[in-house]
């Protein structure tokens, strides 16, 4: 199956430009995507209801995990009753291509992708039974940043929290 492209949404936990191990896992690079209530999924959909035909059929498992998931913590208010998905890639595989709007590499230095930013990726779902548990993942493809949006979570700029000091020489020394 090709990768699928998502529609425009808000980079979480973006993970694009190091890969990340938690615990005894191999590492990998991983981002999740928050949609806008008026996104449409529906290709995506339609990829994974394929790919869980192609590994159950029509009886589908009671305990099928989805990567479309719907936020439910309120304490994170950017997740709370919207959509989102997570897409991840093994390190080995190698690090996901990131692209701005015009197509152009961007690298972490550059600071342009970032989390809040607007973005799209490019994804394959998969299906997987491990100990009991079913579900379609998706493996992350690549990512493009669309846009700028309000930064999530972080530290405030310092440029906003201070203002100026006189130097004075003797203070230096």
């Amino acid at each position: 199956m090709p990768n699928i492209v998502s529609p425009a949404g808000r980079a979480s936990y973006p993970n694009v430009f190091e890969p990340r191990a938690y615990g005894d896992q191999e590492p990998e690079f991983g981002i999740n995507v928050i949609f806008d209530d008026d996104a449409d999924l529906s290709e995506l959909e339609a990829a994974i209801n394929e790919v869980a035909a192609s590994k159950w059929g029509k009886k589908l498992p009671s305990n099928l995990q989805t990567p479309i998931r719907v936020g439910d913590d309120e304490s994170k208010p950017e997740y709370f009753g919207k959509r989102f998905i997570s897409a991840k890639r093994k390190a080995k595989r190698g690090k996901p291509g990131v692209v701005d709007e015009r197509r152009q590499l961007l690298t972490q230095e550059s600071g342009l992708f970032y989390p809040g930013a607007v973005c799209r990726i490019s994804c394959r779902p998969f299906a997987w039974s491990y100990m009991g548990k079913n579900g379609i993942s998706l493996a992350l493809g690549n990512v493009q940043r669309v846009g700028d949006g309000e930064r999530f979570g972080g530290s405030d700029d310092p440029s906003d929290e201070f203002s100026d000091v006189p130097v004075v020489a003797e203070d230096l020394y």
